[in-house]
């Protein structure tokens, strides 16, 4: 008789298959603030070996009590082993929206015969923001009541709905604050204000020395 020896396994033998293959990734922002017709930016891509079957669609669904979908299709045709296309969603981001909030969206992808799914997840971004519009002077003589006048922006997603109150700060020991609270006003979004604060600074300051303001 004759033997047909010990059996043996042949692994890691990969199998190709011709199937398209398409995922939703590149989303922008991950970030979003309240308003309307918010772009949410993606790609497709067809990580497959095989072309699309037909036409690839995708469309945006949430159950977010915050966001309402506005235009939540986007269509690229037949797509090719390795090819990518850029889709938009519009959205309306309400003004109540918690900050920080995250909203969690399901985007659906076909091609008429397969279909694939994609979790995402946005942040909405909504409060009020006080910073810097211009700075103050770049040089200043000593003297008394020495006015600074400094443009603060709410460059913020809401409106401010009580008063602001900003402080001037110096470490430096030439300098005196004479003024140096402001009060503001409610501010709207994009609003500019220009405030003022009132210092001292002394005679005895050496020449070309440099000062520090801070404002909170």
């Amino acid at each position: 008789t004759q033997s047909a020896g010990e059996r043996g396994t042949i692994n890691g033998v990969n199998i190709e298959n011709e199937r398209p293959f398409i995922r939703v990734g590149n989303c922008s922002p991950e970030f979003m603030s309240a308003g309307l017709g918010k772009e949410l930016r993606f790609v497709v891509s067809n990580t497959g070996k095989g072309a699309s079957n037909g036409n690839v669609s995708s469309a945006l669904s949430t159950a977010d009590p915050y966001v309402t979908i506005v235009d939540g299709t986007a269509g690229f045709g037949v797509l090719s082993g390795g090819e990518s296309a850029e889709g938009v969603f519009l959205l309306n981001v309400a003004d109540n929206a918690p900050n920080g909030h995250k909203a969690r969206f399901t985007i659906t992808t076909s091609d008429g015969i397969y279909e694939w799914k994609d979790n995402i997840e946005l942040e909405l971004d909504n409060f009020a923001r006080i910073v810097y519009h211009s700075s103050a002077p770049s040089m200043l003589k000593p003297g008394k009541n020495i006015a600074i006048n400094v443009d603060l922006i709410n460059n913020g997603t809401i409106a401010t709905t009580s008063a602001t109150n900003v402080l001037l700060l110096s470490s430096s020991p030439y300098v005196t604050i004479v003024s140096g609270e402001v009060e503001l006003e409610p501010m709207a979004v994009g609003e500019v204000c220009t405030v003022e604060f009132l210092v001292d600074i002394d005679e005895s300051i050496p020449d070309n020395n440099s000062v520090n303001f801070d404002i909170y």
